[in-house]
């Protein structure tokens, strides 16, 4: 049985009422270079079809 990290963060006051949250594990933040890979491909994905867009908005008004 591993040991867990459990806490409750003091409640949080809103408009809608009292909330109580309960951390039961925090995860630590692993970047691999698979991850860095698919993260940057991703990334220049989207910067990519930005960029065709606008080529393509350029296009037409001529």
């Amino acid at each position: 049985m591993t040991d867990k990290y459990i806490e409750v963060l003091k409640p949080i006051v809103t408009s809608k009422g009292v909330h109580l949250i309960l951390v039961e594990e925090i995860l630590q933040p692993e970047l691999n270079d698979q991850l860095r890979f698919q993260i940057g491909s991703e990334l220049f994905g989207e910067w990519l079809k930005d960029k065709v867009g606008v080529a393509q908005l350029i296009n037409k008004s001529k």
